[in-house]
């Protein structure tokens, strides 16, 4: 949780931020009761989309058109205040590879350096004891288990950047929300909340 009815404003930087990060997947929270999907942002609002977009049924048959299943998703992005959100939150990312991973632990590690406070932290990849041990014989004797290769002592390597861009985030392939978002302009966004 981010504060207690309301998000403390010290996070406000950094749920910006998180958004622009490359490998964000988005935010799931939103205000008491209800869940939306954020995923941008502009100034000190959140656009979002609600995934609980509801309508009548509609007659069930074997085809539908693209425009009967248009019908039940939200296509109009809204916005609400960064001061109003529920402090309950999920951040999403997507990491495909240890790259990737490597790269958002960088990134995160440099909002922090400059002072943007952050909620997300990361450990040296250390696993638990009983992932490195498996009791194959029967026995109360444990072994190690060949399969899970780890040096509990090793760190995960940390890749520096002396002059990282947030805004290139923009050349990555877009997501379907995002796509929704960058069609309607911004006369289209409806102020909820």
């Amino acid at each position: 949780m981010l504060g207690i009815d309301r998000v403390n404003p010290v996070y406000y930087p950094f749920i910006q931020a998180s958004l622009m990060l490359p490998q964000s997947a988005g935010i799931a929270g939103g205000r008491p009761s209800s869940a939306l999907y954020f995923a941008g942002f502009q100034g000190d609002e959140l656009l979002f989309l609600d995934p609980h977009y509801t309508r009548p049924a509609i007659n069930f048959r074997s085809d539908y058109t693209q425009a009967d299943l248009a019908t039940y998703t939200c296509s109009t992005p809204r916005r609400i205040a960064l001061s109003r959100l529920d402090p309950c939150m999920v951040f999403g990312y997507y990491c495909a590879t240890l790259e990737s991973l490597i790269d958002l632990r960088s990134r995160i590690e440099l909002l922090a350096d400059d002072g943007i406070k952050s909620i997300v932290t990361f450990d040296n990849g250390y696993a638990p004891e009983s992932a490195l041990q498996s009791d194959t014989t029967g026995g109360s004797e444990s072994q190690p288990n060949p399969s899970v290769a780890v040096d509990r002592h090793k760190e995960l390597p940390i890749q520096q950047f002396s002059d990282v861009d947030y805004n290139s985030y923009a050349n990555r392939p877009k997501s379907e929300s995002e796509e929704v978002l960058s069609r309607c302009s911004e006369e289209e966004w409806v102020t909820d909340l």
